[in-house]
């Protein structure tokens, strides 16, 4: 998901390379959550790997910490999403993926963020890469606490 995330990102950043020197946009705390969100789904993709070799008597005597650990990881899908919808449509709340506001139900990714450069409206742009950069820290977090649920219900 990190680096189909960071595809997105890429190709916002090749449209903002468009915009006129006065315009130019930092996506650099995008890129900097965008590498955190890796670094937390490579740890947690290491420690998953243990999971088969896990004991089930283990795993089902510690149905509580595989509770808390299933809670993080269903829950983790609302980092992504924006109390204040996106704009134009604010019943829209996830950041990701959106049916375009000028596309009917064609998928605009990052829409926050692109639909804004698609309109140049730059203070659109400035306020959902900070939006997006900090759901993304937020989903790191939540990446970052299963890696270590999962770490001690292995134990």
């Amino acid at each position: 998901y990190a680096e189909t995330i960071g595809m997105y990102v890429e190709e916002l950043e090749r449209e903002a390379s468009k915009l006129d020197e006065s315009q130019q946009l930092d996506f650099e705390p995008l890129r900097a959550s965008l590498k955190r969100l890796n670094k937390a789904a490579e740890s947690y993709e290491v420690v998953l790997k243990e999971l088969p070799e896990a004991n089930a008597s283990t795993l089902v005597a510690r149905k509580d910490s595989l509770h808390a650990l299933n809670k993080l990881l269903y829950r983790s899908e609302r980092t992504l999403s924006y109390t204040a919808g996106l704009p134009k449509r604010e019943w829209y709340k996830h950041l990701v993926y959106a049916p375009g506001f000028y596309t009917g139900y064609g998928v605009k990714t990052l829409p926050g963020i692109r639909e804004g450069l698609e309109q140049n409206a730059l203070d659109e742009v400035l306020t959902f890469l900070s939006v997006v950069s900090s759901s993304l820290g937020d989903l790191s977090d939540q990446i970052e606490s299963a890696e270590t649920a999962l770490s001690h219900l292995l134990q």
